[in-house]
Formats: C-alpha cells, structure tokens, sequence
C-alpha cells in the first residue's frame, strides 16, 4: 500500500507482464497484482510451488524449470523480481 500511494509514478495497464523469478508459490506477484492489476508469471525450480501459484492466485502461464540456462520465456515482462533468487 505504501507503494501505491507514494510519489513513485508506477504505472501498470491489465497488458502487463511481470515476471517473478524464483517466486516460489507467486506471493510477491499475488500482492503486486492486488495493488495494480498485472498479469504475473512465476518461475521456479519447485514445481509443487508453480502448482500452487497457478491454483490458488491464477498465474497460469507460469512453469517450473530445472536449471536457471536452460529456459525461455515467450512473452515480453515489463518487470523482472527476482527475491532472494542468487
């Protein structure tokens, strides 16, 4: 909330992908989609977290990965998080 009503001119449209990096279960994109109606894409080597991103806060285009060289992301991401990722 403090995001939202600060000074800082962030400024998503309903097109926009983030993606989140290492999001685990999506929590972060799940906060940030409640503040600014983004569409969020999580990826992650867990796949049971990728499940529950994809059941629960509805990020189904995201998917699990095995290692961090042998991905790719078709979409274009206006945003890229990566939370305690390395």
């Amino acid at each position: 909330e403090k995001l939202k009503d600060s000074n800082i001119n962030i400024l998503f449209n309903n097109n926009e992908v983030v993606l989140d990096f290492g999001g685990y279960q999506g929590m972060f994109l799940h906060a940030l989609s409640q503040l600014f109606k983004i569409n969020g894409l999580v990826v992650d080597v867990n796949k049971k977290g990728i499940d529950f991103a994809k059941n629960v806060f509805g990020f189904k285009d995201s998917f699990a990965i095995k290692e961090i060289n042998s991905f790719k992301i078709k979409k274009k991401a206006s945003l890229i998080s990566m939370v305690h990722s390395f």
